[in-house]
């Protein structure tokens, strides 16, 4: 079996401790289990789909990171009329006339979560302003 000619082969995919371990547990098959295959044709065969595995990775992390990034570009384009209100300074205010309701149904769709978050805020504090004088009118009639 010709080592060398697998190390120099395979060192631009992998670290010479990988090869030299692929080589030892395919001896070791072979010592121990009598297996009178090629060594170094199964030790080729295993790198080479080790490669192949290794490229296939390499190719899902791309896709991954394409998907990723369609699906950006799609929230951009729902974000869109948010990021011209808000460098207006209008999207506060045009926000602020909407129900809870649609404002939860907007920041479903778009990114509202800083705005949402103040106008919920103002009108609960809104709410239990009302209730506090509900409640204070009733005691006193």
């Amino acid at each position: 079996m010709k080592e060398n000619k697998i190390f120099v082969d395979y060192i631009e995919h992998f670290q010479g401790e990988y090869i030299n371990m692929v080589i030892e547990n395919v001896k070791t098959i072979s010592n121990l289990l009598y297996d009178d295959r090629n060594k170094e044709q199964v030790i080729r065969l295993y790198l080479n789909h080790e490669v192949s595995r290794r490229n296939k990775m390499k190719q899902i992390k791309n896709l991954h990171s394409e998907i990723e990034n369609e699906g950006l570009k799609q929230q951009s384009l729902y974000n869109r009329p948010i990021e011209i209100l808000r460098s207006e300074n209008k999207l506060y205010p045009l926000l602020r006339n909407l129900s809870m309701e649609e404002l939860h149904k907007l920041r479903n769709i778009v990114n509202i979560q800083t705005e949402f978050e103040r106008l919920d805020k103002e009108k609960f504090e809104e709410m239990k302003r009302n209730r506090g004088t509900t409640v204070g009118t009733s005691l006193t009639n």
